[in-house]
């Protein structure tokens, strides 16, 4: 994006959860530049961070909020101001002397590389005139739409349980966005998990 200043600053969302703050060069708790920087060439790889469904980034002289959502978990980076980048599949044509002893080249039976079908999501907006679609696409991306027929004579009946959820979710506190995660465990026995997937990043932005 042209014009876009984020003042090396950005924010990564690591486990599907909170956005975290991340800035180019810095780490809260020790001294990154003269720890890890100095006499390295890893000013790529350090500022490097774990991408589970997105990036996003604010302008510092305007309401404008660019925003990168990813279907899969990735490495991701904003190096500059107004760029945001991931690495979708890493192939190097050697042992990079990384910690590895054998080089990443994965192919197909024909020999080819093979190919990551990623998809990715982008959303430029004014954040006081638009609302932010992040975690909508999360949703959509984590729990797709899943259709179900019935072909039996036997008519469903609308549950309770429904209600009794959804009393329970906005008595906690909860306004916007749910994550509903179900674990089979037994016949007749499932594990039912509400997690709240609203941030300070996502309401304040």
């Amino acid at each position: 994006m042209s014009d876009f200043y984020n003042n090396q600053t950005f924010f990564t969302d690591s486990n599907g959860m909170e956005m975290q703050e991340r800035k180019l060069n810095y780490r809260p708790t020790w001294d990154f530049v003269h720890t890890n920087l100095n006499d390295s060439n890893e000013n790529i790889t350090g500022n490097y961070f774990p991408v589970q469904s997105a990036l996003s980034m604010k302008d510092i002289f305007s309401d404008l909020i660019f925003t990168v959502m990813n279907d899969r978990s990735q490495g991701a980076s904003a190096l500059s101001d107004g760029s945001i980048e991931f690495m979708q599949n890493r192939r190097t044509p050697g042992n990079d002397n990384k910690g590895m002893p054998e080089h990443l080249n994965e192919t197909d039976s024909l020999g080819n590389g093979i190919r990551v079908k990623a998809s990715y999501n982008v959303q430029l907006f004014n954040n006081s005139k638009t609302h932010n679609k992040q975690r909508l696409v999360q949703l959509r991306t984590d729990s797709p739409a899943q259709y179900f027929f019935n072909f039996g004579e036997q008519q469903a009946k609308a549950s309770p349980l429904q209600t009794y959820i959804s009393k329970i979710v906005k008595e906690a506190g909860v306004e916007r966005y749910v994550k509903l995660v179900t674990i089979p465990q037994d016949e007749n026995k499932m594990i039912l998990r509400l997690e709240n997937i609203g941030d300070y990043f996502l309401n304040n932005g």
